[in-house]
Formats: C-alpha cells, sequence, structure tokens
C-alpha cells in the first residue's frame, strides 16, 4: 500500500493517536501506516504476510467488513491461527484463494 502524504489530513484525531503512539514506541512511519490502514475496508479472503503473531499490534486499526477472514502468516513465529510461510518459495495455501 503506497501511503500518499498529501492525502493524510491532519486532525485532532491523528495528532492525538501520534502522540500516544510514539508514547508506545512506535516510528512515525508505522503511525502512519496503521492510521491510513484504519481508512480502507477489507473484505473477503486476507492474507497478511509477516503479522508476527494472529494478534499484531495493528489489528484494532483494521476495518473489515463481511464476508471476510484473515489469515497470519510469519517465516520465524509459530501459532494456533499463524501460517508459516517463506516468501522464496510457493505459498502453502490453496490455490485462487
Amino acid at each position: 500500500m503506497d501511503i500518499q502524504l498529501e492525502a493524510v489530513k491532519l486532525s485532532k484525531n491523528l495528532l492525538k493517536t501520534i502522540f500516544l503512539e510514539t508514547l508506545r514506541g512506535k516510528s512515525p512511519n508505522r503511525i502512519l501506516r496503521d492510521y491510513t490502514c484504519a481508512q480502507e475496508e477489507l473484505s473477503g479472503k486476507i492474507l497478511d504476510l509477516g503479522s508476527g503473531s494472529d494478534s499484531p499490534s495493528y489489528k484494532k486499526y483494521l476495518r473489515c467488513k463481511e464476508p471476510f477472514s484473515i489469515v497470519y502468516s510469519d517465516y520465524y513465529e509459530e501459532g494456533t491461527n499463524l501460517v508459516k510461510i517463506d516468501l522464496e518459495k510457493p505459498f502453502a495455501i490453496e490455490n485462487d484463494s
């Protein structure tokens, strides 16, 4: 996803988010990415590449519309709802999904 800084409107809500997330140790780049993600609505089958867990910190910013399902993936981490995917090899998921 390309983030167009010109498209991000500076609002009280965004300033509050930047302040709070900076205190939590997030970089400005990550804060703006999360905020921009919150502006989009996702639906269908979603593959989250490199999430690191099945409960990433940015999960609260995702806006999903039914029907949807999210498969979280990472190469180094393991979990009950986490698929191990090596980005240098074919994905071990169903075709056309």
